[in-house]
């Protein structure tokens, strides 16, 4: 409990210097609900990549864009990438249960309100989501992308640690992992005949216990994944160098 303790004082303070997040924060979800929205009616008639593709970046990519620049990952010096701040932190003698315990503190600060939010915009304002999902399936729903938000979210606080990476390699992965997720979802479509959102609508409807379990289950993992990832980087990488 004293670790969670110090680890959201030390969260706050980086949370007491992103006061602009708010104003990235109002935009993103209003920019994003006005899109969701226009586009739910046509997605539901005859799915399509993008709505997808928009999914996918709202709950696993757009929350770290709301954070300011200098908190973000980025380069450090030829060989070495992460966030200015924890690697200043790292060289404190603070403990890593802390330092990385902060970092998770400030995505979800980012992340969850902006989902749950974005949730119950679009389930308020799209009268064809309403028409299609009742109130208990749409939670279900819900649960699905949140626990879809921290399995892929996640991994931003933990790559804060920091690597050793070139440039290059971090455009080619960033590029092959780009084309990789549109090739699973052009193939995800011409499969099933319809998309991934779709796809999780019907999961939410016919089997609401199993994917609400299994949502729940595959989050606890990802965050303790990401969680001892983190701890590993912070015993790897030397920060001095």
């Amino acid at each position: 409990m004293n670790t969670w303790k110090q680890a959201s004082s030390l969260a706050w303070f980086e949370l007491r210097k992103s006061k602009m997040s708010l104003l990235y924060f109002a935009i993103m979800l209003l920019a994003s609900t006005i899109l969701f929205v226009s586009m739910l009616s046509s997605y539901l008639q005859k799915s399509f990549v993008g709505m997808d593709v928009f999914f996918l970046i709202a709950f696993g990519f757009s929350p770290v864009w709301m954070k300011p620049k200098e908190f973000q990952y980025q380069k450090i010096d030829e060989r070495t990438w992460g966030s200015p701040l924890f690697i200043t932190l790292s060289q404190l003698p603070i403990k890593k249960e802390v330092l990385a315990g902060s970092r998770f503190i400030v995505y979800f600060t980012y992340a969850i309100p902006f989902q749950i939010l974005l949730l119950i915009s679009l389930y308020v304002f799209s009268s064809d989501i309403r028409a299609t999902m009742s109130p208990a399936a749409y939670f279900i729903f819900s649960v699905i992308w949140m626990a879809y938000g921290i399995c892929v979210g996640g991994a931003f606080p933990a790559v804060d640690a920091g690597d050793h990476i070139t440039l290059q390699k971090s455009i080619v992965q960033a590029i092959l992992l780009f084309f990789a997720l549109m090739i699973m979802l052009v193939i995800f479509h011409i499969a099933f005949g319809f998309g991934l959102v779709a796809w999780t609508i019907i999961l939410a409807k016919e089997w609401p216990l199993v994917s609400t379990v299994v949502s729940i289950i595959t989050a606890i993992i990802g965050y303790r994944y990401y969680v001892n990832y983190a701890y590993k980087k912070m015993a790897k990488i030397d920060y001095l160098k």
